[in-house]
């Protein structure tokens, strides 16, 4: 697929694509049949990842990493996203993988979503985390918007819940890539922000 990944794309410019990649989830976001790839980490429930989120949060706190603030509000974040309403409905497919490493962008434009291998079905809220892993406050507000009425609030608690889980296991499981613990600093910020 000729193009780029979306990391080497500036975090301003992305929101180009939002309302294009908002619209192709809304139709991957279909109900899946009953025998569609389990996954036990994507697309589950919030609760199933407690204690990896807050085993992350307790080695990820102290300077360089999380400051005290940064990692309370994680916690807090977290909280939110498991009081809300669990998805009840049927398992959609998700893509389970989707961050701006996976997304490859050609002239300014979304070209493809890449990187099938951890495709399930479940909560969406688990796709849609990329709100926060991939854009900044305006292409948030765009890729949401385009995003419709498919989704309730509580999807979109879940959501960034999802985003602050995935910041966690980015910044502890990516010394050895620096573009990967880049993303997972930006996003950080970006979960932060909206706080």
């Amino acid at each position: 697929i000729d193009g780029v990944s979306a990391l080497d794309q500036p975090l301003a410019e992305r929101g180009e694509w939002a309302d294009a990649l908002a619209r192709a989830l809304v139709a991957l976001h279909a109900d899946a049949p009953d025998d569609h790839p389990v996954n036990p980490f994507r697309g589950a429930p919030l609760a199933a990842r407690t204690d990896a989120v807050e085993e992350r949060l307790r080695t990820l706190r102290g300077p360089g990493t999380l400051d005290d603030h940064e990692a309370d509000a994680v916690h807090v974040l977290w909280h939110a996203g498991l009081a809300a309403e669990p998805w009840d409905r049927n398992p959609v497919w998700i893509h389970g993988d989707l961050h701006p490493g996976n997304l490859v962008t050609r002239n300014g434009t979304i070209a493809a979503i890449i990187d099938f291998g951890d495709v399930t079905a479940g909560d969406p809220a688990y796709d849609l985390a990329v709100a926060w892993l991939a854009f900044d406050a305006a292409g948030r507000a765009r890729f949401i918007a385009a995003a419709g009425s498919g989704y309730d609030i509580d999807v979109w608690v879940r959501a960034r819940a999802w985003a602050a889980a995935v910041v966690l296991m980015l910044l502890a499981h990516s010394d050895d890539n620096p573009a990967y613990f880049a993303l997972g600093r930006d996003a950080a910020t970006e979960v932060l922000a909206d706080a």
